[in-house]
């Protein structure tokens, strides 16, 4: 993380990238997650 605030514009932008390939091959997991933590809602009429 703390070389997304380097002074080579290139670097930043190739940390920018790993944390893009991070986020995007975790993706799955993190919504598989979320539904897990979710308390089920009842609709009550």
């Amino acid at each position: 993380m703390r070389l997304l605030t380097a002074e080579d514009p290139n670097v930043r932008y190739h940390a920018l990238l790993a944390v893009q390939k991070l986020m995007v091959h975790n993706w799955e997991y993190l919504g598989k997650q979320l539904d897990v933590d979710a308390p089920e809602t009842v609709a009550v009429k």
